[in-house]
């Protein structure tokens, strides 16, 4: 394949990759990692004792943060700390809702619309000026 053309190739199956993308076609492919498994988490009618949807719809509240870090972080992200998950929910532009309770928002971030990635900056644009790389190690 010539410098030229595009490296997706399609099938009658849909697209196949012939090779690894450039960084910057690996944002063709959906939302970042940390967003779809947060709304997973959020979603999940089993863990509304834990985390829910706010009664608008338009937020989310943990209510637990104890049986959040120990029961449901691990289940999805490399780590169990709640802090963490905190800072990464702040480089994606959430918000803290109410300082007496575990409460975010994203005007994006909405009950029955699962995230899309032009919502949110891309993650290059927040790895190198957050610190992330060095407080989280590996993303997701």
């Amino acid at each position: 394949m010539n410098s030229d053309q595009d490296p997706v190739s399609l099938s009658s199956s849909g697209a196949t990759l012939d090779h690894p993308l450039p960084m910057e076609k690996l944002y063709d492919q959906g939302p970042p990692p940390f967003l779809t498994k947060t709304y997973d988490i959020v979603d999940d009618p089993t863990t509304n004792d834990i985390v829910s949807w706010s009664r608008d719809n338009n937020s989310f509240v943990v209510l637990d943060p104890q049986k959040f870090s120990l029961s449901l972080l691990p289940r999805y992200f490399k780590h169990n700390n709640f802090s963490s998950f905190v800072r990464q929910l702040n480089t994606y532009g959430f918000r803290k809702v109410d300082t007496d309770r575990w409460e975010f928002a994203n005007e994006g971030f909405l009950r029955g619309q699962k995230p899309s990635f032009e919502e949110y900056p891309e993650e290059e644009d927040i790895l190198p000026s957050s610190g992330f790389t060095e407080s989280f190690g590996l993303l997701c």
